[in-house]
């Protein structure tokens, strides 16, 4: 089976703390984007702190994940983190 696809990815400062990343895949011979490749990112510098969230919008399964932690190399392994699955049918 021969694909054509066409990816792309982006990275936005909006602040010097704020960034914002967004990738994707688009099917040019189906015409439409390919939902699993397709997600959303927020990154948040908190000062010791950091923040991610990055969602999956797309596809047969949609998901999303959050963390908070430390950014100390030694305490990276303190966060709190929370993901969430949903399926379509």
């Amino acid at each position: 089976m021969k694909t054509s696809s066409l990816g792309f990815e982006w990275h936005v400062s909006l602040t010097e703390k704020w960034k914002v990343t967004c990738k994707s895949a688009y099917d040019l011979q189906q015409r439409k984007f390919v939902g699993n490749a397709t997600s959303i990112g927020i990154y948040r510098d908190l000062h010791c702190w950091e923040m991610n969230f990055n969602w999956n919008p797309l596809g047969d399964k949609q998901i999303y994940k959050f963390s908070i932690g430390l950014k100390a190399p030694l305490l990276k392994d303190l966060k709190y983190s929370r993901d969430r699955e949903y399926t379509k049918y």
